[in-house]
């Protein structure tokens, strides 16, 4: 089948962009990251959970002994729509999240952005 002929991926039906302070989501992925798996033969455990809701974003990591929780409240919760549609969980490698949080450190805010 030539490539113009594939069906075109839907749009997204939302996009939400927060902010936070960078030294407070530095901090976070530190903590998420303690309990974060180096084990390549447990993939998923190398990875952090990252839930978005109205209220802030929560990390957490297990590397099946320890457990680590981590919560941070959006800086400006008004702006922040209600609607459950716009929140999710998603799991993030904690070595990329680290390097992204670090490579941040020296910005003011962090914009988060999913689509």
């Amino acid at each position: 089948m030539p490539l113009d002929e594939y069906p075109k991926e839907p749009a997204p039906p939302y996009t939400l962009t927060e902010r936070l302070k960078a030294e407070k989501f530095e901090q976070m992925v530190k903590r998420a990251k303690v309990a974060a798996s180096a084990d390549p033969t447990l993939p998923i455990l190398t990875g952090i959970s990252v839930t978005t809701s109205p209220d802030g974003i929560l990390c957490e990591s297990t590397d099946r002994y320890r457990l680590t929780r981590s919560y941070i409240p959006w800086d400006d919760p008004n702006d922040v729509p209600k609607d459950a549609d716009y929140f999710g969980k998603y799991i993030i490698s904690a070595d990329v999240l680290d390097k992204t949080a670090r490579f941040l450190r020296d910005v003011i805010l962090v914009s988060l952005s999913q689509t």
